[in-house]
């Protein structure tokens, strides 16, 4: 996703949406254990930036989100919406991965769909339907 579709989804949340993606960012950072300065420089801004994120005063914060969505990092998805990998996971990847010779998928595919399943419940059970009815 880019950062210009992010922005455009951040600015037309309301603000206890907005609030919530704030929340979960602020959060995330705590589980890391990372200081505002240290996971400023995971986003590529400064700390007094973040600070500024972690209040809720910049809605644009697609080009950070974007820096931060790679691996090992959740999906961007996780930030906007709060979906969260669950149990499903793991039965979707062995799933997806078993079409990958069938199918003559490339690993990069094989990645992207996992990931996207991996983004949110409703995408992943869609995802997981139609890969269902393929097989």
């Amino acid at each position: 996703m880019l950062a210009k579709d992010i922005n455009k989804i951040l600015n037309s949340m309301s603000e206890s949406e907005f609030s919530s993606v704030v929340m979960r960012l602020s959060e995330y950072r705590h589980s890391l254990n990372l200081t505002q300065a240290e996971f400023a420089k995971i986003l590529h801004v400064g700390q007094s930036y973040l600070s500024q994120i972690e209040k809720g005063l910049y809605r644009s914060i697609g080009k950070p989100l974007t820096r931060l969505c790679v691996n090992p990092h959740p999906p961007v998805e996780f930030f906007l919406y709060g979906d969260e990998p669950d149990a499903d996971n793991s039965a979707a990847i062995k799933l997806l991965s078993s079409f990958s010779s069938k199918y003559k998928l490339s690993s990069p595919e094989i990645d992207f769909i996992i990931r996207f399943a991996k983004s949110c419940k409703k995408d992943r059970k869609a995802v997981m339907l139609f890969f269902s009815k393929k097989n």
